[in-house]
């Protein structure tokens, strides 16, 4: 009932690369035969654009058929983005530079049910000579907190860092089911309704939620999946057999409650207590090839 998002953790300090060329440079042994991801430039100032591709991002079965995955982009360790590579595999995002210092990129390339990573990048944003902090421009960061149930109707408890208008799609096997809309004035937490409407599906057990910031098409953060007893979705799109308890009852969920070894976690935009995110970079004029 869920649609794919298996999401590898970025490697922490341990990568160890040098940024010298106008290519980024393969990282440690361990990535030696994962595909590089592509920098450029490798040293740019704060304000400026810079590009990450690479390739590679599709399989090919025995009978010749295709499937394109998704790009998941992290830069130190903090997640950015979803790209969607073009039909060979080829893939590209443009941001904008915005904290000084050294930026390790990691990429994983996620189809249904396989992933692989590719090799990490390094690029350099440097603040020039101007004296004084470079200050941290607003940043758009949310994350879904808490998922509980309550019959047909599920919470999801979100916070973020900006007023924006959001959205939250519900997706099962694939498919998009559903979209829950609102704006928020402030900053701060927000409690979204979705309401079963629909059967279970029989693929993949649960849904996922995909969280965004509308008026950029920011993703901010997802869970996948988040599971109920198919029974309930059956009673309450009105095709299950009566029973009006299963449909009744509830269950909490956080939603950091998924098992790191199936394919679901978090993606998550951290958020500081300041209600500032200490990111990188952030999506430029061109942000994906989707």
């Amino acid at each position: 009932m869920r649609k794919s998002a298996r999401i590898a953790a970025a490697a922490s300090g341990a990568i160890l690369l040098v940024a010298a060329n106008s290519a980024a440079e393969w990282a440690d042994s361990e990535d030696a035969d994962n595909p590089p991801i592509t920098v450029d430039p490798t040293s740019v100032a704060v304000g400026d654009d810079v590009t990450f591709s690479g390739e590679q991002c599709v399989l090919e079965d025995e009978d010749g058929e295709t499937e394109v995955g998704e790009v998941i982009l992290f830069a130190n360790g903090e997640f950015q983005d979803v790209i969607t590579p073009e039909d060979d595999g080829s893939w590209t995002g443009t941001y904008e530079a915005l904290l000084d210092g050294a930026v390790v990129v990691d990429a994983t390339c996620d189809f249904y049910d396989d992933s692989f990573d590719y090799a990490s990048a390094e690029f350099q944003i440097d603040a020039g000579d101007d004296e004084g902090e470079t200050p941290i421009p607003e940043v758009l960061t949310g994350e879904i907190v808490d998922i509980t149930r309550d019959g047909c109707e599920v919470t999801l408890s979100t916070d973020a860092s900006l007023a924006d208008d959001f959205r939250i799609e519900v997706w099962d096997d694939g498919d998009l089911i559903d979209t829950v809309e609102w704006s928020q004035e402030d900053s701060g937490a927000h409690d979204a309704v979705w309401t079963i409407t629909q059967p279970a599906k029989e693929g993949a057990p649960g849904v996922g939620f995909v969280f965004y910031g509308d008026s950029d098409d920011t993703l901010l953060d997802s869970v996948d999946p988040y599971e109920y007893p198919a029974e309930v979705a059956d009673n309450c799109a009105g095709v299950g057999d009566g029973d009006d308890a299963a449909a009744a009852g509830g269950d909490e969920m956080p939603a950091t409650g998924a098992d790191s070894h199936t394919t679901a976690l978090i993606v998550a935009g951290v958020m500081v207590s300041a209600g500032v995110a200490m990111v990188a970079i952030r999506r430029g004029k061109v942000s994906s090839n989707g």
